[in-house]
């Protein structure tokens, strides 16, 4: 080795850098900056998105080496059309590249330990020995399959049909990675469970789960921003994820209305990816886009709104809310795969009580003492389990382990 810090390979399907969502941040702020100041990095990335110059330099700041495969659209799209005729699910056969799979096969042993994140590069895995896998870290983020049996349940023919299918697949190839290797995080106690169960069902090796969760900042878990001024609601959340897309559906055609009939002045905010264009003056709906400052974003708005249907994993964005004293109201699929705790600045709801979310929002809007008590909870929630330095440290551990 040319270098006394031990090597890690992080294989990614999309690059960290920008940061422009939840996924990303945990990889870049959680992951990568914290493993940075005691390892050598190596970045492995496989995919359709392309790699500008002043990305590229912005990730040569952490990793010594950064190897791109670039999937073309059209090689993308032959590559799905391929899972038709697989036992693998279609968002793993997409990333399928021979040119990244020659190049893992002869650089792995150079690296002491790996990380891998979520199902769509398990190609290159299956493709390691059983010697080389016991050296990673599998990462799936969530249970995918959960979010596909959740979104089946909701869809209508024939997507029903297809998310059906596409879950079996994609619970059956979880259950095939994890018993591959010996360790495997998730972020959420819930999905992991889902996880076991389904690894258990087919008697297959089970590895040893490490649960990591997202960080936040230290310095955000600080005394809310007292509430004058803060009168605006917002949604908040990349719209071109499923779970998101459904739950500001939802939320515009079925609650929205209600809530302003009570507070005709009120006006909802969107946030994320994809909502730049959604303004709408005469219901008091703006749309802003990618917000890069999200202190300035949260210290205007009352409270977050996240009536979740279907997903998996954690909502990056109720806990982005929570760290800075803004209350969340969501439903029990939204705020199970949370740490479980009785005081964290959560309102769960029926995703189908609508009168219930209409109350509690007017309950939250005229009670300042009910209020500050939920913007103070979710305050500690934080502190208590999601504390980025916390989860830093928990990452340093496992690769420290890993590459004995």
């Amino acid at each position: 080795m040319e270098t006394s810090k031990k090597k890690i390979l992080i294989v990614l399907t999309k690059a960290p850098y920008p940061v422009t969502d939840g996924t990303r941040k945990r990889l870049w702020e959680d992951l990568i900056k914290g493993l940075y100041p005691e390892f050598d990095l190596d970045l492995l990335l496989i995919g359709p998105e392309k790699v500008e110059p002043e990305v590229e330099r912005a990730l040569l700041g952490f990793f010594s080496q950064v190897k791109v495969f670039h999937l073309s659209f059209l090689k993308f799209v032959i590559n799905a059309c391929k899972s038709i005729f697989s036992n693998r699910p279609l968002q793993v056969e997409a990333y399928a590249s021979r040119a990244a799979q020659t190049w893992l096969k002869n650089n792995f042993d150079h690296y002491h330990s790996a990380y891998f994140h979520t199902i769509r590069p398990g190609i290159y895995l299956e493709s390691l020995s059983a010697d080389q896998r016991s050296r990673v870290l599998l990462d799936l983020n969530d249970a995918i399959s959960l979010n596909y049996q959740d979104a089946r349940r909701l869809a209508t023919w024939p997507w029903r049909l297809v998310y059906g299918l596409e879950a079996e697949r994609v619970a059956r190839y979880e259950s095939k990675l994890l018993s591959l290797v010996s360790r495997a995080n998730v972020v959420s106690i819930f999905d992991e469970q889902h996880l076991l169960a389904n690894c258990l069902a087919k008697n297959l090796k089970c590895p040893e789960f490490t649960r990591i969760f997202i960080g936040m900042e230290a310095d955000q878990s600080v005394a809310p921003v007292p509430l004058s001024g803060r009168q605006d609601l917002l949604f908040f959340g990349n719209l071109k994820y499923p779970p998101n897309h459904d739950a500001l559906t939802y939320l515009v055609q079925r609650l929205w209305p209600k809530i302003r009939q009570q507070h005709p002045s009120l006006r909802l905010l969107i946030a994320g990816q994809g909502s730049e264009h959604l303004s709408v003056t005469a219901d008091n709906i703006v749309g802003l886009g990618f917000v890069d400052d999200l202190s300035v974003l949260f210290s205007r708005v009352r409270l977050l709104l996240a009536p979740i249907r279907f997903g998996a994993g954690v909502p990056t964005k109720m806990l982005e809310s929570l760290s800075r004293g803004v209350p969340v109201i969501t439903t029990p699929v939204g705020a199970r795969g949370l740490a479980p705790d009785s005081q964290s600045g959560i309102v769960c709801l029926g995703e189908s009580d609508e009168l219930a979310w209409v109350q509690t929002i007017n309950s939250l809007l005229v009670d300042s003492s009910r209020y500050q008590q939920l913007a103070d909870d979710g305050v500690a929630f934080i502190a208590r389990h999601y504390q980025r330095e916390t989860v830093r440290a928990r990452y340093v551990n496992i690769f420290r382990q890993l590459s004995c």
